[in-house]
């Protein structure tokens, strides 16, 4: 070490410490549980989960449908008359709106990560208070 360092020893341990405020107070749970009643738990949890990828997806078809359907001048194609078409993409924009309004539904009730948890640890507690099985007798 040179004479130039001398002035940054320091224990860092002792200044950190110093400043820290730690909490003791903490709570854990635990549960021992098998990898079945994991699945049969997020199984039952996992069906009414939806992404928001899923409700945006189902915005954009029906946007797609309902903006064609405002600005688009049909004409006959392909031998299908223009009512036909303008007909086709107004069922298209309902069907697409009921999908919406469905995927937004589940998106805004979809479980919570507490409830996936609960559900395991209820499962867990299940298996914890059934009695045990005794094994069949020959």
């Amino acid at each position: 070490m040179s004479d130039g360092d001398q002035g940054l020893n320091f224990d860092m341990a002792r200044e950190i410490t110093s400043q820290a405020t730690v909490s003791t107070n903490i709570r854990q749970e635990y549960f021992v549980t098998t990898r079945e009643k994991i699945e049969l738990a997020l199984r039952r949890q996992l069906p009414g989960y939806t992404s928001m990828e899923q409700a945006i997806a189902a915005t954009g078809v029906f946007l797609a449908f309902l903006v064609a359907l405002l600005t688009s001048d049909f004409q006959s194609f392909i031998g299908v008359p223009a009512a036909s078409w303008k007909t086709g993409f107004a069922i298209g924009a309902v069907v697409s709106l009921i999908w919406t309004v469905r995927e937004w539904w589940k998106f805004a009730h979809r479980p919570s990560l507490d409830d996936v948890v609960n559900a395991i640890c209820v499962a867990s507690d299940r298996e914890a208070n059934e009695p045990p099985t005794s094994p069949p007798r020959s």
